[in-house]
């Protein structure tokens, strides 16, 4: 799994829409869908602040290709 497609399922789950998402984090919602494709990569802040939003633990993290 990759980290992209961590933070779309860890979303879903959670029911945030990449809208949603992408207001919590001032951003466009292209830039979700681009993170989430592994299309760009996410500055470490954001990162973070994606962490954070979606309780994401330690051990979801690792082991996930960036």
């Amino acid at each position: 799994m990759t980290i992209g497609e961590l933070i779309r399922n860890k979303r879903r789950s959670k029911g945030i829409s990449v809208i949603e998402l992408a207001e919590m984090l001032f951003v466009a919602p292209t830039t979700i869908y681009a993170y989430e494709t592994n299309k760009k990569l996410m500055p470490l802040d954001r990162f973070f602040e994606i962490i954070k939003i979606l309780d994401l633990e330690w051990d979801d993290i690792k082991g996930v290709e960036i």
